[in-house]
């Protein structure tokens, strides 16, 4: 196993354990039974369980920047670029749920730093890059006020992912996420 491999597997025994046992709950020996791989391997690839937890973060920042990249410049028209990328991020939303923010920001404000200003690029640039290409294109309206649509649908969207694990539990994952992503485009689409 190379390398890649070795960290990629720690960061995703870490991560599952992240969520599930919560992050303070979560220590370097839980990892490494859980990845099947010795602590002192463990530690020769990260400094601490601090260090496990910025990567696997930050590599589900880069995933998701990988996944709107493929959209951007995908063929698809405006509409399905954007239920596209809102897809992704509610298929998120069981892993950033709240108590896994809540210990972000308790104990990890520097990473929740990180969350947030990937949040705000992907509204104040690929957002606003998509929606222009729908003006461009005539899918949207040519007057439609972009600084306001881009406010309200970063709002809606946050919103929507707070209460997305509630609303999965009694209506279903797939359901509630089919419904959120057709929520804020055809808020969009009606020309808000």
């Amino acid at each position: 196993m190379g390398t890649d491999a070795i960290e990629r597997k720690i960061r995703e025994a870490a991560f599952m354990l992240f969520v599930k046992k919560g992050i303070r709950g979560t220590d370097i020996d839980d990892i490494a039974v859980n990845a099947g791989i010795s602590r002192k391997v463990i530690l020769t690839y990260f400094a601490n369980k601090d260090h496990i937890l910025e990567c696997c973060v930050n590599g589900e920042i880069e995933a998701y920047r990988q996944h709107i990249t493929v959209h951007l410049n995908a063929p698809e028209n405006t509409v399905e670029k954007l239920a596209a990328i809102y897809q992704y991020g509610f298929n998120l939303a069981p892993v950033f749920h709240p108590i896994f923010m809540f210990s972000l920001q308790k104990y990890y404000p520097g990473i929740l730093d990180a969350c947030r200003r990937f949040e705000d690029e992907l509204f104040e640039t690929h957002i606003r890059q998509v929606i222009a290409e729908g003006v461009k294109s005539g899918q949207f309206k040519a007057d439609l006020n972009t600084a306001l649509v881009i406010h309200l649908q970063h709002v809606c969207f946050n919103a929507l992912f707070q209460q997305f694990n509630k609303l999965a539990v009694e209506f279903g994952k797939e359901k509630v996420s089919g419904q959120c992503v057709w929520q804020l485009v055809s808020a969009l689409r009606s020309g808000l």
